[in-house]
């Protein structure tokens, strides 16, 4: 899918000039060979974020960079690394494939962010409608083109915004909806099971983890447990 991802960036590049955006942009967070049919998980997160320019990145090729970058002084133990790490061990107990390995799971599978475009918060993200819209048209071409089994987002819009391309662009109909505790106050956990003839699609939100840490949380523990095993129902 080499020309597809050159495609992607040259869009990303263009718009990114064109709303005036002045951070930099980051598109794969693992190597470009992950945007591909074989693909079955995907990570997407809001967008980079970061106090000032940075190069613009279109592939991790050093694996995930959640596991493998260096954030300040300690390759792979940020906090959020740290979670999003944890997520992947669970999901590697669950999925048969994999068998424990979340190390290659987290190599294999698609991460990436909704928006591309880097930002100190996403309140000062430059041109946030138009920015919203264009990731929006971005991914309705991304997913189209993968074949995924499990989307997972950490923040409401991304979360929403896939439900609708699915929905909307693709003509899925909603098979399932539950809500879960997450074992942090009233924050919770949610999916959608999606299915369109004979394919379905799990798209998942948790928290996002950089502010609940829920992973390796006692309280959380068994909401976990449980939710992970409902979202990886589809792969079995």
């Amino acid at each position: 899918m080499r020309n597809l991802f050159d495609e992607y960036c040259v869009r990303i590049t263009n718009e990114y000039n064109e709303l005036g955006h002045k951070l930099g942009w980051s598109f794969l967070c693992t190597p470009r060979a992950t945007l591909n049919k074989n693909s079955s998980i995907a990570l997407l997160t809001m967008n980079p974020g970061g106090k000032g320019y940075a190069p613009s990145v279109k592939s991790y090729e050093d694996g995930n960079v959640y596991l493998n970058e260096i954030w300040d002084k300690n390759k792979g133990f940020e906090p959020i690394q740290l979670q999003i790490q944890a997520l992947f061990r669970h999901l590697s107990k669950e999925i048969p494939y994999y068998n424990n390995r979340h190390k290659t799971l987290m190599e294999e599978s698609l991460v990436s962010y909704f928006i591309p475009f880097r930002s100190k918060s996403i309140k000062k993200l430059i041109e946030p409608y138009k920015s919203r819209v264009f990731a929006y048209n971005l991914w309705k071409n991304i997913l189209q083109n993968v074949d995924l089994k499990l989307i997972i987002c950490i923040d409401k819009t991304t979360f929403h915004n896939i439900n609708l391309i699915y929905k909307n662009e693709y003509e899925y109909t909603l098979l399932q909806h539950e809500t879960m505790s997450s074992g942090w106050g009233r924050t919770n956990l949610e999916f959608n099971k999606l299915k369109n003839n004979n394919k379905q699609i799990v798209i998942a939100r948790f928290p996002h983890l950089s502010r609940y840490k829920l992973f390796n949380r006692k309280a959380s523990e068994q909401q976990l447990v449980g939710f992970i095993k409902r979202i990886t129902s589809v792969f079995k």
